[in-house]
């Protein structure tokens, strides 16, 4: 069976360069593709997210937000210390650290554009 490699979510966004400079000053990330000043990429490690300047409707951003319906998902091996440091970088972390019935342990940050993006690992660490 083909094995599938990677996904990468496609963000509307109203002002890309913003939207780039955002994710590499707050959240860590690099530029990976610029095209045509329309459409872009970042990366952090293997993570990837698409980013296309167009309009999108705002009534969808808040009622998202509203109910805490998640835009990405993102695994990481260290959890608490990628919550510090996007801390550090001024990231908007919309909720801090917490324990899952499940055992995982994250966090919550808004982008620029108002998408909800949780960042998640399973340490066992005291918080």
């Amino acid at each position: 069976m083909t094995r599938l490699k990677s996904i990468a979510p496609q963000f509307l966004v109203a002002d890309l360069p913003a939207a780039v400079r955002h994710y590499e000053e707050h959240l860590g990330f690099r530029r990976r593709i610029d095209y045509g000043g329309f459409y872009a990429s970042v990366v952090r490690d293997t993570v990837e997210i698409h980013l296309k300047c167009a309009d999108k409707l705002q009534g969808e951003r808040t009622h998202r937000l509203d109910h805490e319906h998640l835009d990405a998902f993102i695994e990481t091996e260290d959890v608490i210390g990628l919550h510090e440091e996007m801390k550090s970088r001024g990231a908007s972390v919309l909720r801090g650290i917490e324990t899952r019935p499940w055992g995982a342990q994250d966090f919550y940050v808004l982008d620029l554009d108002g998408y909800l993006l949780c960042f998640s690992g399973t340490e066992a660490a005291e918080l």
